[in-house]
């Protein structure tokens, strides 16, 4: 097998590679593989055969027999992390690093070659598990683990000396989030000096989305950074020796800073770790006990601030938590569902992989009672992957057909606004359908007009601000055909395939693909297919039914007095 890109395996038993086995693993590729028993490399397997690069595999065993066991002619370059035993022998030969929670055994001809660039050599620097096994970090200088918890938790805590401990966890990309929460408990000896709690941190901005929640003078300050901008929330002062349970709130909601259940402020920011920050997101490490603001990129080097004191059950949810959650943490309940208004326009096709679209600000839509997305304010609601997926589609048959349910805030706009569009700006886009004050028009992109779908294909004056519209418009490479609440309205001759239109462009609603142009109103329904529905099809989906085969019924009559 040789791997070519960044790739998690995560096995739910064990592991096995035997006789002339190989994974090769290319420069600038990496390969994580968890087992959550045993991972046994044996006979002639290679893995990795660069041994000057173990970096690029990395071995992570976990649960109640998780021993690594190297046997035979078998040779791995790798960084290992065990939770047991880790066994060599025979003629196996392992290059890189190990750390193990128990035994390292290097038995008959065995050999490990631990390389001195690696940071974790031997049995220091034990792991801090992770329990969903999305990564694992490290407790840095004997930091002191087992220590009593917090709230309902028993011996799962971590203390800090207040000279160097601290835990360290690598950058992981599902930490790049656009919205979501970080929750721990903390507990300071003493809360004047400055003390670093949890840090995604470096100096400056970088490309956005740093994060630390730091504690001096008594008052615990929540600091998230855009590309550009910082934003503060500090709380009143606390007292040392008690826990304080801390949430930190970031996305579409805004950013919000909770302590020991109660709101201590918030910002309308709806930023987050990821793309939502201005640039690409937060790539550092995370660093427990220490304050790493003032670190280099991409490490820990650098930190500074250190705790004296513990912290317990760290979390990041891939979501907000709203006020009821956050409490149901801090007594201990259950979570239970959020309140918070949706944030996805999720995919329902059930056609290739989901193009779900992120709202980047809740304050500027709302959900209708009885159905349907309502943009209030200025916005840009845009799939989060390109939509190469249409592209694809579309450039099998050459056809579409374009269904728009919707109801228009205004008829004021002068030019045409996208409702709906895949495009990267105004004069690059393969298909849109807009709104020009009382009218709806369409851009189409084939082979035979330019790179913007020009000319436009209006229709009549015939949209309302009080009515929901009905609107399909269909291209079967002869013409483009709208229909309104079932009836025909207007066909207009266009020719030319698909052939020319772009990839990379993003599928969008309620303004153009750049934020250039926004549209207020209410969606009921957006679907896109890759065929030209004829007559009855139409009719059938603006009575609100499935397009079904489109064949016309035949009916036999016969004549009786």
């Amino acid at each position: 097998m040789t791997v070519t890109a960044d790739i998690r395996v995560d096995c739910i038993d064990r592991f096995i590679a035997d006789g002339n086995s190989r994974i090769v693993i290319a420069p600038g590729a990496s390969l994580v593989l968890y087992a959550n028993n045993l991972i046994e490399i044996a006979g002639s397997a290679v893995l990795n055969p660069e041994t000057s690069a173990p970096e690029r595999l990395t071995l992570i065993t976990y649960g109640s027999s998780s021993d690594l066991h190297m046997r035979d002619f078998a040779r791995a370059t790798a960084v290992v992390q065990c939770d047991d035993d880790i066994e060599l022998r025979g003629d196996a030969e392992l290059f890189g690093s190990m750390v193990t929670d128990d035994a390292i055994s290097l038995l008959e001809n065995a050999k490990a070659h631990l390389d001195v660039d690696q940071p974790n050599l031997g049995i220091s620097d034990p792991p801090a598990r992770d329990s969903v096994r999305a990564n694992r970090g490290f407790y840095r200088n004997d930091a002191s683990t087992s220590q009593a918890g917090a709230a309902a938790h028993t011996g799962t805590a971590v203390r800090f000396d207040g000279s160097n401990d601290f835990v360290e966890i690598p950058h992981h990309d599902s930490y790049l989030l656009n919205k979501g929460a970080i929750s721990f408990w903390f507990n300071a000896d003493n809360p004047s000096p400055a003390q670093g709690l949890f840090s995604k941190d470096s100096s400056g901005f970088d490309t956005g989305g740093h994060v630390t929640v730091s504690l001096a003078s008594s008052v615990v300050t929540a600091r998230l950074d855009s590309q550009s901008t910082s934003y503060s929330i500090t709380s009143s002062p606390v007292g040392g020796n008690g826990w304080h349970h801390v949430v930190v709130c970031f996305g579409p909601s805004g950013f919000r800073f909770y302590l020991n259940g109660n709101l201590v402020g918030s910002n309308p920011y709806v930023g987050g770790l990821g793309t939502r920050s201005g640039g690409s997101g937060n790539y550092e490490p995370i660093a427990l006990g220490v304050d790493t603001s003032a670190s280099g990129d991409q490490t820990v080097s650098g930190w500074n601030n250190p705790l004296t004191g513990v912290i317990d059950d760290l979390r990041i949810y891939d979501d907000a938590l709203d006020a009821v959650q956050v409490t149901s943490l801090y007594t201990g309940g259950v979570l239970g569902t959020s309140t918070l208004p949706g944030a996805v326009v999720l995919d329902t096709s059930n056609y290739g992989a989901a193009l779900n679209m992120s709202i980047p600000d809740t304050s500027k839509i709302n959900w209708p009672n009885g159905g349907g997305l309502a943009i209030t304010a200025s916005t840009l609601i845009q799939s989060d992957q390109i939509a190469d997926k249409l592209l694809d589609a579309m450039q099998r048959n050459h056809q579409m057909t374009l269904v728009a349910d919707f109801t228009p805030a205004s008829l004021v706009p002068p030019g045409s606004v996208p409702i709906a569009t895949c495009s990267a700006d105004s004069s690059n886009c393969n298909f849109a359908i807009s709104q020009k004050q009382a009218a709806y028009n369409q851009k189409l992109r084939t082979a035979s007009t330019g790179s913007g779908g020009t000319p436009e294909i209006d229709s009549g004056d015939v949209l309302t601000t009080s009515a929901r519209h009905s609107i399909i418009v269909t291209y079967d490479r002869a013409n483009v055909k709208f229909y309104r609440e079932g009836i025909l309205e207007r066909t207009e001759p266009r020719t030319g395939d698909f052939s020319t239109w772009s990839g990379g462009y993003r599928f969008a609603l309620g303004n153009e693909s750049d934020g250039s142009n926004p549209w207020l109103g209410t969606f009921y329904r957006i679907s896109i297919y890759d065929r030209a529905f004829n007559s009855v099809q139409v009719s059938r989906v603006a009575g609100g039914h499935d397009p079904g085969d489109g064949i016309v019924p035949a009916y036999d009559s016969t004549w009786m007095e």
